[in-house]
């Protein structure tokens, strides 16, 4: 191959890498322009999860606080029920005690 020759491939192979390494460019640069935008909605769409999930703890927060209410009202009412069978039971220990001092006072 004669120089001239060389030198033009060479010269054409030099326009090729830069037409490339432009067109490049252009891609990377189209792309930063996108990066903004794309943060943006990363961050509003984090912003969206932590406030969802602010609102789910206080709901279960509630739910919670509920549950221990209703398991306090139970024990209250547990109480109440033992208190009305300790009620009943001293009634029927006094009747049971009438009965056998009646039996034996008519038993002399």
């Amino acid at each position: 191959m004669r120089r001239s020759d060389t030198e033009a491939l060479t010269a054409l192979s030099l326009d090729e890498l830069a037409r490339t390494q432009q067109e490049q460019t252009r891609h990377l640069n189209e792309m930063q322009r996108y990066f903004p935008q794309v943060l943006q909605s990363v961050s509003d769409q984090l912003q969206a999860i932590t406030i969802e999930q602010a609102r789910s703890a206080e709901r279960q927060l509630q739910l919670h606080q509920r549950s221990l209410e209703a398991y306090n009202g139970t024990a209250d009412l547990l109480i109440a029920a033992l208190d009305e069978c300790q009620t009943i039971l001293d009634a029927n220990n006094g009747i049971y005690e009438s009965i056998e001092r009646r039996l034996k006072a008519g038993g002399r």
